[in-house]
């Protein structure tokens, strides 16, 4: 079996380097590299910008649905944030609130409306500055999180 491999001088004519031909010629379908890096306030990345509970809303909304990710989960929009319980057999097995401050979040974890403490999570819980992406890593999570039945916790 024979490959042919085209040379590159076919497609870098000229002067232009191959820097400038993949990265900064315009693309009819989305906005190009230079014009995302000639913007000082591009909302291209919305993961580094601050967000707010509609955010969260908006990004979670589909996945609660049945059939979706987070399928069997109750939303409520509360003063403070976001009150998320998650259901098993059609009771209450675990809570998420997100909490959120001055563009602060922090959250808070119960499961059979016992409070976790962060040494058991595997995320901080503490009020800062957090994307988009990691609160919903952490809706992920919590999720997806089994409970043991008929353990105790007593002591520890």
């Amino acid at each position: 079996m024979v490959y042919f491999f085209p040379t590159l001088d076919k497609y870098f004519e000229g002067r232009r380097s191959a820097t400038a031909t993949i990265f900064l010629e315009a693309n009819p379908t989305s906005p190009s590299i230079a014009s995302i890096l000639s913007t000082s306030n591009s909302l291209y990345w919305k993961t580094s910008l601050l967000i707010n509970t509609t955010d969260i809303l908006s990004s979670i909304q589909e996945k609660v649905k049945p059939g979706g990710e987070f399928s069997g989960t109750a939303i409520r929009k509360i003063s403070e944030g976001l009150e998320l319980h998650f259901f098993k057999e059609e009771k209450s097995e675990k809570k998420l609130l997100i909490l959120t401050k001055s563009g602060f979040y922090r959250y808070e974890v119960y499961i059979f409306d016992q409070i976790v403490k962060e040494k058991y999570l595997p995320f901080p819980i503490k009020e800062m500055k957090r994307t988009l992406d990691e609160i919903i890593n952490f809706i992920r999570y919590v999720f997806s999180v089994s409970i043991c039945y008929g353990q105790s916790t007593a002591g520890n």
